[in-house]
């Protein structure tokens, strides 16, 4: 085995084993994760980082994720591991997009934010964002030039 799949291999146990860690803290919103709702999301994250070319050390944004959304209000038991799943591609997409002008804390934030408010719990309508507008929303809590 190599290093990189290793690393890779290793990084994956850290975050499932965050994750299910996390249901300690969202189960008081109904929504937890079975070890194999953990592994499709994982699945997805791992293929999000290849598209967008990117590696991350360690346990990665997914388990700050579920924390940050758990008390949603478009979330539930029935959308909770897509709302993850989606939200988890959006960040890597715009860490891409934004470049480092946005920190992941930052962007986790505005991500949420975004999710609970002007998209409505609809990730897709997220995706419809250039990297502009999500760092001027990082920034001024607006999505267009027309104070939207």
């Amino acid at each position: 085995m190599n290093e990189l799949m290793l690393f890779s291999a290793l990084s994956a146990q850290r975050t499932e084993a965050a994750l299910l860690r996390g249901n300690a803290v969202t189960e008081r919103f109904g929504l937890t994760l079975t070890p194999e709702q953990c592994g499709r999301l994982l699945e997805r994250r791992v293929e999000a980082l290849r598209e967008t070319e990117r590696i991350e050390p360690g346990e990665g944004i997914l388990p700050k994720l579920a924390v940050a959304l758990c008390d949603s209000p478009c979330v539930g038991p029935e959308n909770w591991e897509e709302a993850l799943g989606g939200l988890t591609e959006l960040f890597y997409h715009f860490k891409g997009a934004c470049g480092e002008h946005l920190g992941d804390d930052e962007l986790l934030a505005a991500l949420v934010r975004l999710y609970n408010g002007w998209a409505g719990g609809c990730a897709d309508r997220i995706a419809d964002l250039d990297g502009r507008a999500m760092l001027r929303f990082a920034r001024t809590g607006r999505v267009g030039d027309n104070g939207e």
